[in-house]
């Protein structure tokens, strides 16, 4: 997205350094707030960047379909390079794939303060490209 707003050449080459980057042992949601309504905007804003890790690690979670759920390890505030906080979470439990093409769906569960609440559900089979899953 970035690149496509016109990023300088060197914005572009130092944000695909993350992009393009291994994440085969973490499964990471990357979280902007983005609006039109700045009075909502700002709490909102200022509740993500100072949100303690240790309140996410009870409060942020993905969870099956089958209702089991895979709670926060680590947490990013958001930081410049525009892509928002990073919600970071183990990739395999007990030697297993917390998701895989199997699971169906699964659910982003997030509250922070009075302002931020998600519950967002995503099909693992939209997470499919070239029959591998991509997540």
């Amino acid at each position: 997205m970035i690149e496509l707003q016109g990023a300088t050449p060197e914005r572009v080459a130092e944000l695909r350094t993350f992009v393009d980057r291994s994440f085969a042992d973490y499964i990471v949601i990357s979280l902007a707030i983005d609006g039109t309504d700045r009075k909502r905007l700002g709490p909102s804003t200022e509740e993500l960047k100072t949100a303690d890790e240790a309140t996410l690690q009870k409060t942020a979670y993905i969870e099956r379909k089958d209702g089991v759920r895979l709670f926060l390890t680590n947490f990013r505030a958001p930081s410049q390079d525009g892509l928002g906080a990073k919600f970071v979470f183990p990739r395999v439990v007990n030697g297993k794939p917390f998701i895989d093409a199997g699971t169906g769906e699964v659910k982003f569960v997030l509250e922070i303060g009075k302002t931020i609440k998600i519950n967002r559900k995503f099909k693992v089979s939209e997470m499919m490209y070239d029959g591998n899953l991509e997540y």
